[in-house]
């Protein structure tokens, strides 16, 4: 399930745009219907209340197919939205506090993919390691207005089956995008008291049908990206 996460200045832009979208459906009926009454053989009989409520539930379903439906898969769609496009297939390491016992050496770093799908109204994230993998209950985009930089931050849930485990763990995670939306680092955490660091380089923007770390995989030597 995913949930809408919107800032006060991304929902004024939606209400500000269906205004637009109402005004501009209400005209073009109305003066098409106008037209027509020219026409001797045509008689055109919508009222004014009927015009208005045809072109308010037509924009509410515009809205909510161009908003809800197609991802952000494009840096210029997500430049005219003003949301930072982090859409696609992403590759990078993580660094985790993890150890089995207090004198052991830390973990080496753990190549980790992340598939992200992004709308305008939502966003998810699957993340894959060659031992685990995670999906967000809960994921957003937030920008600081003050100093311009911005942050993907999520709350995800890991169930771990292996090795007869039955365990689900909670962690949520906080990166900053970079790069022209082309990098992410950050650190993250989890109940089990384990944390760690984070870095993400994008492979492919436009990557569709990513299910694990082996379809992934696959995908960047598809690209030759190592």
């Amino acid at each position: 399930m995913n949930f809408i996460v919107l800032q006060f200045n991304e929902l004024k832009k939606i209400i500000l745009f269906f205004i637009g979208l109402v005004a501009l459906v209400f005209s073009f009926i109305y003066v098409f219907q106008y037209l027509l009454s020219t026409i001797k053989w045509i008689k055109t009989s919508l009222s004014v209340w009927k015009i208005l409520s045809f072109s308010i539930t037509s924009s509410l379903l515009i809205i909510g197919v161009l908003l809800n439906k197609f991802r952000i898969k494009y840096l210029w769609l997500g430049n005219l939205l003003s949301k930072p496009s982090i859409n696609g297939l992403w590759k990078g390491s993580l660094i985790s506090s993890y150890k089995r016992e207090v004198d052991d050496d830390p973990l080496p770093p753990i190549e980790i993919y992340f598939y992200i799908k992004q709308t305008y109204f939502a966003i998810s994230i699957q993340s894959f390691t060659k031992s685990q993998r995670s999906e967000s209950i809960l994921a957003t985009i937030y920008t600081n207005n003050f100093s311009s930089s911005t942050k993907f931050m999520y709350i995800y849930q890991l169930t771990r089956t292996k090795n007869s485990e039955n365990k689900i763990t909670l962690g949520s995670g906080e990166l900053l995008i970079t790069d022209n939306c082309s990098k992410m680092e950050g650190v993250y955490w989890t109940n089990s008291t384990t944390h760690g660091e984070i870095e993400m380089n994008l492979v492919d923007r436009k990557a569709l049908s990513i299910d694990s770390f082996i379809s992934a995989e696959a995908h960047v030597d598809s690209l030759n990206i190592s």
